[in-house]
């Protein structure tokens, strides 16, 4: 299996003569032209920066056109930078569970993270203080969908319970429909509110 060539998790690739269709569990669906990824994806001029914003819209587009609008070339790419729109916390909490599920294939194994200022980026968290992060997934084990959050260095890892491998297995259903995700938005943001009324109510 082939590698995304924006976020490098393994991807699906489908590949022409001038172009590659990908098909990531993370981004999700687009094609990018063999030159552009050649002359700015591998020759280093892609900054991190954009190659963020250009995963968040994909990943946006995915969900709500089936991938992304036109192909990524060398006379495309700033647009479709251009029309990146930051995540929801929601979309946030549904890539680092697809996330996880993709780390691990055995059940109560635990799925261990890079280093969290590169999984910041990962979940696109864009400019917002990548020191966050251990309370987004403190927030994500208190509403139920994984355990054992256990810092190690830089790195940490969690393992999914049974509610966030149904979660996970849903999203990735091919057959999920865009009633099926506003569904699972709402499954997902009634869990994290339980957690927060429950945390808020906790005396510290």
């Amino acid at each position: 299996m082939k590698k995304c060539v924006l976020c490098g998790v393994a991807a699906d690739e489908l590949g022409r003569a001038d172009a590659c269709e990908y098909v990531c569990e993370a981004c999700g669906t687009y094609t990018a032209a063999r030159y552009w990824i050649t002359t700015v994806v591998e020759s280093g001029a892609l900054t991190i920066e954009q190659r963020i914003k250009l995963c968040g819209v994909v990943r946006f587009e995915t969900d709500r056109d089936g991938g992304l609008k036109g192909e990524i070339r060398n006379d495309s790419y700033e647009a479709i930078i251009a029309r990146h729109q930051p995540p929801t916390r929601l979309g946030q909490v549904h890539r680092f569970i697809l996330r996880a599920n993709k780390l691990t294939r055995d059940f109560g194994a635990p799925a261990v993270f890079a280093p969290s200022s590169r999984l910041a980026r990962e979940l696109y968290f864009d400019d917002r203080n990548p020191n966050d992060l251990p309370r987004f997934v403190d927030a994500v084990c208190g509403a139920g969908f994984a355990e054992e959050h256990k810092p190690n260095g830089k790195s940490f890892s969690v393992v999914l319970t049974i509610k966030g491998l149904r979660l996970a297995d849903r999203l990735s259903a091919p057959g999920t429909g865009a009633g099926e995700k506003i569904r699972l938005l709402m499954v997902t943001g009634m869990g994290l509110q339980r957690w927060r009324r429950r945390a808020a109510a906790t005396p510290r």
